[in-house]
C-alpha cells in the first residue's frame, strides 16, 4: 500500500484514502481530551496559606478547595455548633507549593475556642425532618436557620475529596431525635442550660 493522505473535513471526522486508491475509508474519530492527544495542560502550583491553620477544619476545608485542592482528614473527631474542630497539622505543611493536582491531609484537633449557649425567649420548639441520606450541610444548615445547636459525635475520616464544602463531604446515617421526633434550643437544669443538640452520625458521600 501506498501512503495515507487527508483528503478532507467532513462533519469534525477526518476521512482517509490510501494513495493506493483503496476502495474503503478509514475514520478517525477526533479526540476531544487533550491527554489522549499527548497535550495534557500542567496543572498548576499554589501555596498553602498560614490561613488554614488559623481557623476551624470546615474553614480549612473551604479555604483548601477555593484553590482546587483536594483534602483529606485523616484522624476522626467530635464536632458540634459550640465545639467546632480545629486544624492541629497540615500536610504538606502550610507555605509549602503544591499541584493542584493532589491533596491535602488535614490532622484535627479536639483543642481550641468554643461558645456558649444562647437561649432564645421565645422558647423555639420544631419537628425535626427526617436528614437520613442527605449531606451533613442539609441538617446543619436546618439547625442554624431555626436556632438549634448540632452535634456530630465523630466525624470520620475523609480520602480526598472533591466536595464543595467539609459537611457536604458526607451524609447522615442516623439522626436524633430522629424524623418526626420536637427539639428545643436546652433544657434548664439547676441554674444552668443544657443544650439538646440535633445530633448526627456521619459517613464519607
Amino acid at each position: 500500500m501506498g501512503c495515507v493522505r487527508v483528503t478532507r473535513m467532513i462533519g469534525g471526522v477526518r476521512t482517509i484514502r490510501t494513495s493506493a486508491g483503496a476502495a474503503g475509508l478509514v475514520v478517525l474519530c477526533v479526540l476531544t481530551l487533550a491527554t489522549a492527544c499527548g497535550n495534557a495542560t500542567p496543572s498548576k502550583k499554589v501555596t498553602i496559606p498560614a490561613e488554614v491553620r488559623q481557623t476551624d477544619l470546615a474553614g480549612a476545608f473551604a479555604l483548601l478547595r477555593s484553590l482546587g485542592l483536594r483534602v483529606a482528614i485523616d484522624r476522626s473527631v467530635s464536632y458540634s455548633s459550640l465545639t467546632p474542630a480545629w486544624v492541629l497539622k497540615v500536610s504538606p505543611a502550610v507555605g509549602q507549593r503544591v499541584s493542584t493536582a493532589g491533596a491535602v491531609t488535614l490532622t484535627p484537633s479536639d483543642d481550641g475556642p468554643f461558645g456558649s449557649p444562647s437561649v432564645l425567649k421565645s422558647h423555639p420548639h420544631y419537628r425535626v425532618p427526617n436528614f437520613i441520606g442527605k449531606t451533613a450541610a442539609t441538617a446543619i444548615s436546618w439547625a442554624n436557620h431555626n436556632n438549634m445547636y448540632w452535634n456530630i459525635r465523630a466525624m470520620p475520616t475523609l480520602r480526598d475529596s472533591s466536595a464543595p464544602t467539609l459537611f457536604a463531604a458526607y451524609r447522615v446515617k442516623s439522626q436524633a431525635p430522629g424524623p418526626g421526633g420536637m427539639i428545643v434550643q436546652g433544657v434548664m437544669v439547676g441554674r444552668g442550660f443544657r443544650p439538646t443538640p440535633l445530633t448526627i452520625t456521619l459517613q464519607p458521600r
